[in-house]
Parts: structure tokens; C-alpha cells; sequence
């Protein structure tokens, strides 16, 4: 509008009116479909996610999904997390994590399937070698784990390090000692039987179970 206002009072000042010739288009216009096209980005989320572990916890299923481009992790529950994603099915045994897969629901209703990503079944060899420990700290049991007799001085698998942070126990503060010990039981099979979940998946994991049981408190 501006542009054909110009025009305007130039052709009534009897001036004479350059054409508006836009910049020609070249070959550096299109250098982001090259590297990271539309069509050539896959849209099926089983082929963009991989599976990094899955838990039931008081009847309660949980997931953690990780993008392997991005590498973003995802917790998923039967209740909708911010993406619209829930829980819908765990199939396989959890004894063979080969045939495990987890179903997930999308906000739009459509079903797809995560499984364990072939590396993570079958890691390299670990270099053969003590871990020395400090000395002092908390006690450990027959698996080097540490074992706390409060849930303030640390609790095993959270994925916090040390002590959970202050609003963590006041969280738990609320909960009566048979929840409150179901749920730390719980990440730390949770743990156990996912070693490859990184600390901070865990610290989100149980974050969640915990103001989930908050929720069914009220």
C-alpha cells in the first residue's frame, strides 16, 4: 500500500516511476531444504523415538522416550503429558526387553508403538577396573548402592544427587510412611531394571509419581 502510494503521487507530480522489481531468487534461498527438509524428515514417531525404560508403579504405567535427533526426553503416564501423548499398553515380557513395546497415544487419538533401541539391549563390553568409593558417605548394600535410613538424607535411584531438594521433601513430608516407602521402593526397582535411564529422567519420573500421589491424596 505504501509502495502504490508513492507511485501515485509520483505519476501525479508528472515524475517518472521506476518499476518495483523484487530480488531475484538464488540458489542460497533454498540451503535449509538441503539440510533439513520437509519431505525428507520422517513423521512416524516409532522411527523418532526409541523406548529407554518403562515401569507400572501402584498400577501406574510409565514411560520415558528419548528423540534421537534432538535427543529431548519425553515422560509419558496414562495421564496426558504437555505434548497430548498417554499410555495406553506395555506388550512384551520384561524379561526379554527385545520383545517389549510400548503403545502411545497422541491428542488426535492416532496409536503408535516405541520399542528399545537395538544399542541399548546390547552395549559395548565395559573396560574391566574397580570403581574405588570415597570414603565415608552413606552406607551401601551387597550392590554398591547406597543405602539411606531417611528419605531427607537421600533416597536411592531419584536421580537427585545427595539429598532431594527442599521442596522434595516437603512434598514427601505429606505423604504417610506406607506411600511414601511404595513410592521410593518403586524408582528404585525402577532403576534396577532400567540402568541405562539417565539421573535426570528419573529425577523427572519421580517428581511425577510423587505429585500424582499428592493428587489421589486430596
Amino acid at each position: 500500500m505504501a509502495l502504490a502510494a508513492l507511485a501515485f503521487e509520483a505519476a501525479s507530480s508528472g515524475e517518472e516511476v521506476a518499476p518495483v522489481i523484487p530480488e531475484p531468487v538464488t540458489a542460497d534461498d533454498f540451503a535449509p531444504l538441503k539440510t533439513s527438509s520437509p519431505f525428507l524428515r520422517s513423521l512416524d514417531l516409532s522411527q523418532s523415538l526409541k523406548l529407554t525404560g518403562v515401569a507400572r508403579i501402584e498400577g501406574q504405567l510409565y514411560a520415558t522416550l528419548v528423540d534421537r535427533e534432538s535427543k529431548k526426553t519425553h515422560l509419558v503416564t496414562q495421564a496426558a503429558n504437555p505434548e497430548g501423548w498417554r499410555m495406553v499398553a506395555v506388550a512384551g515380557n520384561q524379561a526379554d526387553l527385545t520383545t517389549v513395546t510400548a503403545e502411545i497415544a497422541m491428542a488426535s487419538g492416532e496409536v503408535f508403538a516405541v520399542r528399545y533401541d537395538e544399542q541399548q539391549l546390547h552395549p559395548p563390553e565395559s573396560q574391566p577396573g574397580a570403581s574405588g568409593g570415597a570414603q565415608g558417605g552413606p552406607q551401601r548394600g551387597a550392590d554398591g548402592r547406597p543405602v539411606y535410613s531417611d528419605f531427607r538424607e537421600g533416597i536411592s535411584g531419584d536421580g537427585f544427587r545427595g539429598p532431594p531438594p527442599p521442596e522434595m521433601v516437603a512434598k514427601l513430608e505429606k505423604l504417610d510412611e506406607k506411600a511414601r516407602d511404595r513410592l521410593i521402593q518403586g524408582i528404585r526397582e525402577y532403576r534396577d531394571k532400567n540402568p541405562d535411564v539417565s539421573r535426570e529422567d528419573r529425577q523427572q519420573l519421580f517428581t511425577r509419581m510423587v505429585d500424582e500421589e499428592l493428587r489421589r491424596k486430596r
